[in-house]
């Protein structure tokens, strides 16, 4: 979905030795998808949601908390991504609550 990411997805595993979502999701995943979001093209949005709904759903606790916090958290502050976004998300409806108390709590 997002070819372009793929050398910032290899220069973070060269730099840990692993993948560290966290770090990749806040500086690259997160605005890729706030971006489709934005542009609200309803072919990238349902590819995009369906991605996501199948990472949580087959994620660890880790990566369902990553996608509810960077994800969800990005667009908590703007009702219009929300409303972009609302016909497409299933089980990530679900994590909002999660989102809002982690947001709080930072």
């Amino acid at each position: 979905m997002y070819p372009e990411l793929l050398e910032m997805y290899k220069a973070n595993i060269e730099k840990y030795g692993d993948f560290l979502a966290e770090e990749f999701f806040r500086e690259y995943g997160t605005p890729a998808a706030m971006q489709t979001i934005r542009q609200n093209d309803k072919q990238r949005m349902k590819k995009l949601f369906n991605l996501l709904d199948d990472i949580y759903e087959d994620g660890t606790n880790e990566t369902q908390s990553l996608i509810a916090v960077t994800i969800l958290g990005a667009m908590h502050t703007d009702p219009q991504l929300v409303e972009n976004a609302k016909e497409y998300m299933s089980c990530l409806l679900y994590t909002s609550d999660a989102a809002d108390d982690r947001i709080s709590v930072d």
